[in-house]
């Protein structure tokens, strides 16, 4: 098993032996039509040697195989060693599975309704956790997980308090209610929560719970792992105000997901029963959603760090199932551009320093009279700043129609400035997005491990739980 006694470095990487290993495989009701019971209902996932122990299920929030493929392209290319993702898949062992997302009452899912089709099994409408389209509650995988002796835990880059952790242990009609959220997250007996979203898990709402250990910084975090007397305590660390930040321009007091998630197996692997962590790089979607290509790269990077220790833990192991995949798709970025237009746009991609949300922030700062040629050049500035491209007076000219309001492309929902400022770095990056939404693309899964070998080559979201509860061979859920 992994050890982490000694202080976890921002740039561990994966140990030679796990390296060589890795890289030798490259030699529910529904508004909508169900698919058949057998393909969506997965009656067993206990291999011959009995059910499973552990579950990690990591999540790529938002991934689209063009995210996906971007970083592997990344990965090789520029990095000269094989994506993580795609050298999974290709290991003995492995097993790989197309998935469908579809919720309740859209073909296009959010985050929410996936994230509790998980969960319970059940399609849930837009926006729920874990209340069906009824408003029935259902009991969340964690707390099932519970339930039957495991430790849970979650582990994010968004807040704690998001939808995608959210609907593996909350119950709320709607997944802004992040206040209702954080209050179940405390009071509900989740063994470790660790990501963004201090104004919601606030000092105020954990203040007095001597069964938690709380901390804010990198530097606590680790410090509390090499802990003695916090061992046995929940564990509960928000390293922002509202998200963690994307990888690109990450400050020291926050850890990288490779950090929580190698405190929270360790903490979680002590537990005599097992465990369940869910492990979610939640900021894929975000950057996706603004179609910014710089900070998507860095956050699949990061997510892949993560995947890989969390296949390094399960592999050492025999009793461990490790599950990788998505909730949804996300805006569909897709490098573009031929020959060695398209090289060049891959590398200027990891010199990338700050993100869109960075960008619009220097927009923002400048005062509410400021004219379209000032707005104009503080964002001409601040995409140079940002990215290395210095914008063509061509291009300026889009720039200057998006601020003033005119309509910059046909396809109505991709007028909005970022959609217009990553149609235009397009041009030197080589990847375009589809649009600012999620789509609804079936998605990757990967599983390894004890169970994997059952993983059937298609399965509903719903079923994906089945087929997990059945793996840990969970006794039936007790009211949340």
């Amino acid at each position: 098993m992994p050890q982490t006694s000694q202080p976890i470095s921002r740039s561990s990487k994966l140990n030679r032996r796990w390296f060589l290993t890795l890289t030798a495989g490259l030699a529910g009701a529904s508004v909508l039509p169900s698919r058949s019971a057998a393909a969506e209902r997965p009656t067993s996932a206990t291999g011959p040697n009995g059910p499973v122990r552990n579950v990690i299920f990591i999540v790529a929030d938002g991934m689209s195989n063009g995210a996906l493929g971007i970083a592997d392209h990344y990965s090789r290319i520029v990095l000269g060693k094989p994506g993580i993702w795609n050298a999974l898949a290709a290991r003995t062992g492995t097993r790989r599975c197309l998935v469908s997302t579809h919720s309740a009452n859209s073909i296009v899912t959010d985050s929410a309704a996936a994230s509790s089709a998980w969960s319970t099994g059940v399609k849930h409408d837009q926006g729920s956790l874990c209340i069906d389209p009824s408003g029935k509650a259902l009991t969340p995988i964690l707390l099932r997980a519970k339930q039957n002796g495991r430790a849970v835990g979650v582990v994010t880059t968004t807040t704690v308090t998001h939808a995608t952790p959210a609907g593996f242990y909350c119950n709320v009609q709607k997944r802004g209610d992040e206040s209702d959220i954080a209050r179940q997250l405390v009071e509900r007996p989740i063994d470790i929560a660790l990501g963004g979203g201090t104004e919601f898990v606030s000092d105020d709402l954990v203040q007095g719970r001597k069964d938690m250990v709380v901390v804010r910084t990198r530097e606590q975090l680790l410090a509390s792992a090499l802990n003695a007397t916090h061992k046995g305590k929940r564990l509960v660390g928000t390293f922002n105000k509202s998200h963690i930040s994307y990888a690109l321009e990450r400050n020291e007091t926050e850890p990288s997901l490779l950090d929580m998630s190698k405190v929270a197996l360790d903490r979680l692997a002590e537990s005599p029963s097992g465990f369940f962590l869910q492990i979610e790089g939640g900021r894929i979607d975000h950057a996706a959603h603004n179609n910014d290509a710089f900070a998507l790269l860095h956050d699949q990077l990061d997510f892949e760090a993560a995947l890989a220790f969390a296949a390094e833990f399960a592999s050492s192991r025999n009793d461990t199932l490790l599950i990788a995949t998505t909730d949804h798709a996300t805006a569909n970025p897709g490098l573009t551009l031929y020959g060695k237009q398209g090289l060049a746009g891959l590398r200027l991609l990891g010199g990338g320093k700050h993100s869109f949300d960075w960008i619009g922030a220097q927009l923002a700062g400048l005062a509410k009279h400021a004219s379209t040629a000032q707005r104009t050049e503080v964002l001409v500035s601040s995409v140079k700043a940002a990215t290395n491209v210095e914008l063509s007076s061509e291009e300026r000219t889009y720039l200057v129609r998006s601020l003033e309001g005119n309509r910059t492309d046909a396809f109505f929902p991709r007028t909005s400035l970022v959609c217009q400022l990553g149609a235009l770095l397009a041009n030197h990056t080589g990847v375009s997005f589809v649009s600012p939404n999620h789509t609804a693309d079936l998605v990757e899964m990967l599983a390894l491990g004890r169970g994997a070998d059952t993983l059937p080559a298609f399965l509903d979201n719903t079923a994906v739980h089945d087929w997990v509860t059945a793996a840990l061979d969970l006794a039936p859920a007790k009211p949340a």
